[in-house]
């Protein structure tokens, strides 16, 4: 879905709020009144982050379509190999291709995928 840059401040902001953090130099994926971004991690890793969805739209399919979105995106930038994540449920990105890689951070699990 095409949102106008007035929509995506708003979404941004509204998420920022709920405590994500999206940065001026993450590229933001929108999909109607939620967002996600992807952020480059050094030369040739792109990192999954930043996604919510609104409440009033949790459970429709969007943030799937987000990740989707993303995974297509970074799929075609040049000199990337390398896709990383942190998620609280890694189900999804498991069947994406993510592998689990062991972590310390409590709560989460981080991912990676090779390109």
């Amino acid at each position: 879905m095409i949102v106008s840059f007035d929509d995506i401040e708003g979404i941004v902001e509204r998420a920022r709020r709920e405590g994500i953090i999206m940065r001026g130099s993450d590229t933001i994926f929108a999909q109607s009144r939620s967002a996600a971004c992807l952020r480059r991690i050094g030369q040739h890793t792109l990192r999954f982050c930043g996604c919510w969805v609104a409440p009033e739209e949790r459970g429709l399919g969007i943030g799937k379509r987000l990740v989707a979105e993303r995974l297509a995106y970074a799929s075609g930038i040049e000199n990337v190999s390398t896709l990383d994540t942190y998620a609280f449920h890694p189900r999804l990105f498991v069947s994406l291709g993510f592998e689990s890689i062991r972590t310390y951070k409590i709560g989460t699990t981080y991912l990676r995928k090779r390109l």
